[in-house]
């Protein structure tokens, strides 16, 4: 809604709107990384404080928490390495689902090349990268629950 507003105003400085959309996917992406990071640091200061987390040996729990965010899981199941590529695919899909619903994206394409070969272009690589992280986040709360249920066998 604001888009024709930050529009103009990028124009002032001489800002068309393809490096603005630029600017600020890439600024989104930092937001991403900073954001997985800080879940990475969470859980290694929680274990510089209390020790190793072995997971909680829960099937169900961690099922389920991987099907509502992706990663979160792996991270019940002590897994950090596997929540950190879940999480980043989770952040990439609602992302470009933003990006692909809410922004002008589409438009600049358009703008940028008449013949409209980027725009099919664009289109068909969203829906694989959509297509892959629906995929992972299957795969993550099949991952979740099947290393919940091996190791508290292995507990038992």
């Amino acid at each position: 809604m604001t888009w024709d507003r930050i529009r103009t105003f990028a124009h002032l400085f001489f800002v068309n709107e393809w490096e603005l959309m630029l600017y600020a996917s890439s600024i989104d992406f930092c937001v991403i990384f900073f954001m997985i990071y800080n879940v990475a640091q969470a859980y290694r200061g929680a274990e510089a404080h209390g020790g190793r987390f072995d997971g909680l040996h829960r099937p169900i729990v961690s099922g389920l928490a991987s099907l509502f965010v992706p990663g979160w899981g792996q991270l019940l199941n002590g897994q950090l390495g596997k929540a950190v590529f879940f999480l980043f695919s989770f952040f990439v899909q609602v992302y470009l689902v933003v990006l692909y619903r809410l922004s002008p994206f589409f438009r600049i394409l358009a703008d940028i090349e008449p013949r409209q070969f980027l725009l099919n272009r664009a289109i068909k690589i969203g829906m694989a990268v959509l297509f892959v992280t629906a995929l992972s986040w299957l795969m993550s709360t099949y991952d979740a629950f099947l290393v919940a249920r091996y190791t508290r066998r292995i507990r038992a």
